[in-house]
């Protein structure tokens, strides 16, 4: 009985050790940037940086407000021209604001597929004297959060 056990141990192990020894997993594939629900993302971004947001009053107290951000995005060819606008805000107090940008692609067809970093720049009127953040989103991704808004009088 005791000769079936150890019979049948040593052919468990010679089968399990040959089969490890000839089994590859393959490398996982690349996947492209995703959005909501798995979906392609639509934003062409590679990478972003150096977000900065300050708030400006032109004149006296009843005159408007005007919200500058600045920020340095990565994008895949040169020639994306950004095109902006000014999402929701959440209702707190202060608000927070969402910046959506989209982006044009090239005009020319023929340009290098090399990573290019562009400086972008939103100028733009705000109802807020205070904002808490501001959100920079592209397609369906959040590209940057300030935190800190700076207030110029």
């Amino acid at each position: 009985m005791r000769s079936v056990k150890l019979a049948m141990l040593v052919g468990t192990v010679g089968i399990l050790s040959s089969c490890s020894s000839t089994v590859s997993i393959p490398d996982p594939p690349m996947k492209p940037l995703t959005g909501v629900g798995g979906a392609p993302s639509s934003c062409p971004v590679i990478g972003s940086r150096k977000w900065s947001a300050t708030l400006t009053r032109s004149g006296g107290p009843a005159s408007k407000l005007t919200l500058r951000v600045d920020g340095e995005i990565d994008l895949p060819t040169p020639g994306f021209t950004p095109i902006w606008r000014i999402g929701i805000s959440d209702r707190a107090n202060p608000p927070g604001l969402q910046l959506v940008v989209a982006f044009d692609p090239p005009k020319d067809q023929m340009v290098p597929q090399v990573v290019t970093i562009n400086p972008v720049h939103f100028t733009g009127e705000v109802a807020y004297p205070h904002y808490r953040y501001i959100l920079i989103r592209c397609g369906d991704a959040a590209l940057a959060r300030i935190a800190e808004v700076q207030v110029q009088p």
